[in-house]
């Protein structure tokens, strides 16, 4: 006797509008909170800038410290633009 494994419909579960509202008010959130830390990156590879260009009486040693620090802003914050 072989046996027969049934397939049978499921019922699929439905999302309420209540639900669907409230993920699009996550993802909305999740967005500006993405630009604004984008914003953020990138002000601070300005602001770093500023300080290396300005700063006359930084040592080497702080000169570099400080293009290490703009390095790591400008990769996350162009990492972001890849990913979008």
């Amino acid at each position: 006797m072989s046996s027969k494994t049934r397939v049978t419909k499921r019922d699929t579960p439905t999302l309420d509008t209540e639900k669907l509202k409230e993920i699009q008010v996550v993802n909305e959130n999740l967005s500006i909170f993405s630009r604004n830390t984008v914003n953020a990156n990138l002000e601070m590879v300005k602001d770093l800038q500023n300080i290396i260009k300005n700063c006359s009486n930084l040592t080497g040693k702080e000169t570099w410290k400080y293009c290490k620090s703009q390095r790591y802003f400008m990769k996350l914050y162009l990492q972001h633009l890849n990913s979008e």
